[in-house]
């Protein structure tokens, strides 16, 4: 079970198709397919109680760290894009989110 929320508390904002754009306090996602550099994201909750939306996700873990490129939201799996994260994908915390192997103390 994968949930997305900011460190701030506050709720993520996501355009869906048909420019709704919605502001889930705990989404809640289930990975329903993964290969070595891509995720299917089955997303519950994010707009009404029921609903369901679908999303890629590109990713590569390496020496550096976790980065994930999200592609956009779709009502159906075969519909759903899937996003080509490149190599000097610059992360900016919206669509393309970078985690660093660093400790850090109180973590």
């Amino acid at each position: 079970m994968l949930r997305r929320r900011r460190n701030t508390d506050g709720p993520f904002s996501w355009a869906l198709p048909g420019g709704i754009v919605a502001h889930p306090p705990y989404p809640a996602g289930e990975v329903l397919a993964q290969t070595a550099t891509a995720l299917l994201v089955k997303w519950r909750g994010i707009v009404a109680p029921g609903d369901a939306w679908y999303q890629r996700a590109a990713y590569r873990l390496d020496g550096a760290g976790l980065k994930i490129e999200w592609g956009a939201f779709a009502a159906s799996a075969a519909a759903a894009p899937a996003p080509a994260l490149g190599p000097g994908e610059p992360c900016n915390d919206s669509t393309v989110l970078c985690y660093d192997h660093q400790h850090r103390p109180g973590f």
